[in-house]
């Protein structure tokens, strides 16, 4: 069901037909990372790029709609990637090694929003934006309010700040460093 999904929603922007985000549960997942325990956050209140919300991180609640995230497949072959409380999408706008990531309003089918998750092993992998080589990484010194930046994929980094783990059965996704 979920290639048929992709099928459609592919072909819709191809078109030039404007989409409206479906998620499907089968397809939302959690996200942790290893290494640290705090997960991608953000709200309207947060600090802007662009006129929307920054990235930061703040330790884990899986019950904390700010953290919850849900995956839209196959844009780009890839994921647009849709936050639960703002209704905006994970944004690489700023396509240079340390720019901010923000959430905007989601635009299916650019390539400012697709996301590709690239297999690490072990159960991790890395979130590469679209036609780059630059990857969703949480800032040092990570804790509470640490910046989440674009920066180089390092497929051979053991840091674990740009590793990601999936976790299916979830409605939305957090994505989440944890020990």
């Amino acid at each position: 069901m979920n290639s048929l999904l992709r099928s459609i929603s592919t072909a819709l922007v191809a078109s030039g037909i404007t989409l409206v985000a479906f998620i499907s549960s089968a397809s939302a997942e959690l996200i942790t990372s290893r290494g640290f325990n705090v997960s991608l956050n953000t709200n309207r209140f947060f600090p802007l790029i662009n006129g929307d919300p920054k990235m930061s991180t703040y330790i884990t609640n899986p019950d904390d709609g700010d953290q919850q995230f849900g995956f839209i497949g196959g844009y780009y072959n890839g994921w647009v990637i849709k936050h639960r409380v703002t209704g905006k999408c994970l944004n690489g706008y700023n396509k240079y090694e340390g720019a901010p990531i923000n959430v905007s309003p989601c635009n299916f089918g650019h390539l400012d929003q697709a996301w590709h998750a690239l297999d690490k092993g072990k159960g991790y992998m890395i979130l590469r934006l679209s036609s780059t080589n630059l990857c969703v990484t949480v800032d040092s010194p990570i804790g509470n309010g640490s910046n989440v930046v674009l920066r180089n994929c390092n497929y051979y980094s053991a840091n674990g700040t740009q590793d990601w783990r999936r976790d299916a059965g979830h409605a939305f996704t957090a994505l989440v460093r944890r020990d």
